[in-house]
């Protein structure tokens, strides 16, 4: 089963990119804003799937919120460098990628401290789908302010 993330995540990025492609083409620079709130909301439930479900099942539930979960990858980078200046784009996608690995990546530190106070199993529900919601909400936040 070590195989999800990998195929799940890289299907995901690949459709993601191909999906807000066509859908700037047709709708300008704000579908790709709309991909990035519908994919996370959607991949909420299925995070959700993933710790309920009993094992071997919850591993589909895995690969369906990887692939609509992980379709934010391209879509981010496209949406930083189409509102960057190319003067700066590089150093926006830098401090992209350090926001994302450095801030994000910490997350797994939570685990210990709410496992050792509520639990694993809703240490988890709270961080993992709680991730994919708080993500579409601040997308669809700054979905917003992008429009004024």
């Amino acid at each position: 089963m070590s195989w999800v993330p990998l195929v799940g995540g890289t299907i995901g990025a690949l459709i993601g990119g191909y999906v807000s492609d066509r859908l700037r083409r047709k709708a300008g620079r704000t579908a790709r804003m709309w991909v990035l709130i519908i994919s996370q909301a959607v991949a909420t439930p299925f995070a959700v799937g993933v710790v309920m479900i009993p094992v071997p099942y919850n591993f589909l539930s895995f690969l369906v919120a990887l692939i609509v979960g992980e379709m934010w990858i391209g879509v981010c980078l496209a949406i930083v460098i189409e509102l960057l200046p190319l003067s700066v784009a590089a150093l926006g996608i830098a401090f992209f990628l350090f926001v994302i690995n450095n801030i994000g990546g910490c997350v797994t530190l939570l685990v210990p401290p709410l496992q050792a106070a509520i639990g694993i199993k809703y240490s988890l529900l709270i961080l993992v789908p709680g991730s994919y919601a708080f993500a579409a909400i601040l997308f669809l936040i700054t979905f917003f302010i992008n429009l004024k």
